[in-house]
C-alpha cells in the first residue's frame, strides 16, 4: 500500500482557505483537522495557519477549541484586531458581555476607526437583550476575517457562485449565449422549417416542384429573329424622342429606345450621342413609373430593358437565408395556376428580410440586369413590398 503523501505548509494553508470561503466543514474533511493540528505543533511558528483553525472551529461550532487557540495566540498578538473581535464573541455567547466589551476596546485602540469593530462595541452598549440577538443572527453577522489567498483555479465553482455579482453575470452570460446563438441560427432554422413544409406539401400534393413559363419555347423563337433595323429618319427621329422623354422625366422609355439605338445599325457617332443622353437618366422613382413592361416582353427582347425598373406582383418561391448576410428568392410573375406561370425573376436582398416566406404575395420594385440561362429575369435594387401570405 503507497504511503500517504505528507501536505506541505502550503498545501495546508491552501485547504484552510477553501474551508474558510465557503464556510463549510464536510464530513471527510474533519478527521484532517487533528492532523492540521499535529503539523502546527511541528512548526509552532506559522501563527496565520493556527488563527486560521481557531476560525473553523468557530465555525464548526466548537467555542472550547476556538477560545483555546485564540487566548493562546493573544498573548503573543495583542495588535491583531480579527483575534480580538473573535474572543469577544466567544465570551459573549458565555455571558461575559463585560470581557467582550474589553476585547473590543482593546482591538479598537488598535484600530480606532474600525467600522465593524465600532458598530459591534454599540450592538454591546446599546442591545438590551444579547442572547435574542445572538439566537437570531449568524456569527458571521459578528465575526470577520480574512481567509488566505488562493489562486483562481483554486477556489471551487460552488465558492464563486456563492458572489452574486459572479452569479448575474454566469445568468446574463448564458442569456447572450444563448440569444446570440438562436439570433445566428434563426434564418437556418427558417430554411430547414420551409423545406420539411415543402416536402409535406409534396407529399399530398399540394405544391410542385417545376414551374413553366408561359409560351417560353414562342418567346425564345421571336427573340432569335428579332434584329433593330433603321432608316436614317428612325434614327433621326428616335434620338428626337429620347431628349424629349428625358425632358418629361420618362426614364423607362427613355432607356428603352437608348437599348434600341444601341443596339440597332445606327452609327457608331449617333451611339457615341445616346451613350450621352444615358448619363442623364433620371433616378428611378417607384411611386411614379411612366412604363411598366411585362414580363413577356422582356422575355421577348430582353436587351431593350437593361437598366429599366419594373413594378411586379407575384409569389415568392424557393426562398433561401443566407444566415443573415443575403436573402434570395424567386418571383413567380402574376402566377397563373400550379404549374405555369408569365415568368420569373430571381432576387437577391441584402440582410435577413425576416417578414418573406414562401408562398408571399408581393409587389417588387427592380432594375432590370438581364436574363438566365433558365430564363429568369434577374432583377438588381429590389424594394419589396408585402401584400399578404
Amino acid at each position: 500500500m503507497a504511503k500517504e503523501k505528507q501536505l506541505t505548509l502550503q498545501d495546508w494553508i491552501r485547504w484552510v482557505g477553501r474551508i474558510l470561503r465557503r464556510r463549510r466543514v464536510s464530513a471527510e474533511e474533519t478527521p484532517k483537522l487533528e492532523e492540521l493540528e499535529r503539523f502546527i505543533e511541528d512548526y509552532p511558528d506559522e501563527t496565520p495557519l493556527e488563527k486560521w483553525l481557531g476560525f473553523v472551529y468557530l465555525m464548526m461550532g466548537k467555542d472550547k477549541e476556538a477560545e483555546r487557540i485564540f487566548s493562546r495566540l493573544i498573548r503573543s498578538y495583542a495588535h491583531d484586531v480579527e483575534i480580538q473581535n473573535a474572543l469577544a464573541y466567544l465570551l459573549l455567547k458565555r455571558g461575559d458581555t463585560e470581557g467582550a466589551v474589553t476585547h473590543l476596546l482593546d482591538a479598537l485602540y488598535t484600530e480606532e476607526n474600525h467600522p465593524l469593530l465600532k458598530r459591534n462595541l454599540d450592538l454591546l452598549r446599546s442591545s438590551k437583550d444579547l442572547p435574542a440577538w445572538l439566537s437570531t443572527h449568524k456569527w458571521t453577522d459578528f465575526v470577520f476575517f480574512t481567509p488566505p489567498e488562493s489562486p483562481w483555479w483554486d477556489i471551487g465553482w460552488q465558492e464563486v457562485m456563492r458572489n452574486p455579482f459572479v452569479r448575474g453575470g454566469v445568468v446574463i452570460g448564458i442569456v447572450g449565449l444563448a440569444g446570440g446563438g438562436l439570433f445566428l441560427l434563426y434564418p437556418t432554422l427558417i430554411n430547414v422549417a420551409q423545406k420539411y413544409q415543402q416536402t409535406r406539401y409534396r407529399q399530398i400534393g399540394s405544391v410542385v416542384d417545376q414551374y413553366t413559363i408561359q409560351d417560353i419555347e414562342k418567346l425564345i423563337e421571336e427573340r432569335q429573329k428579332y434584329s433593330i433595323k433603321l432608316t436614317e429618319e428612325e434614327v433621326g427621329k428616335k434620338f428626337e424622342m429620347i431628349k424629349d422623354l428625358l425632358y418629361e422625366g420618362k426614364r423607362n422609355q427613355a432607356l428603352i429606345l437608348i437599348n434600341e439605338l444601341l443596339n440597332s445599325n445606327a452609327s457608331e457617332q449617333v451611339k457615341e450621342h445616346v451613350r450621352i443622353f444615358e448619363s442623364f437618366v433620371p433616378a428611378p422613382d417607384p411611386r411614379k413609373i411612366d412604363y411598366n413592361p411585362s414580363c413577356r416582353d422582356v422575355l421577348r427582347t430582353p436587351f431593350l430593358y437593361k437598366d429599366v425598373y419594373v413594378n411586379w406582383v407575384g409569389t415568392v418561391a424557393n426562398l433561401f437565408f443566407n444566415q443573415r448576410k443575403e436573402t434570395s428568392f424567386d418571383l413567380l410573375i402574376n402566377f397563373v395556376d400550379e404549374a405555369t406561370v408569365e415568368g420569373m425573376a430571381t432576387i437577391k436582398m441584402e440582410g435577413f428580410q425576416s417578414e418573406l416566406r414562401n408562398g408571399q404575395k408581393v409587389r417588387v420594385f427592380g432594375r432590370i440586369a438581364g436574363i438566365q440561362i433558365e430564363n429568369k429575369v434577374v432583377l438588381l435594387d429590389p424594394e419589396v413590398q408585402y401584400l399578404g401570405r
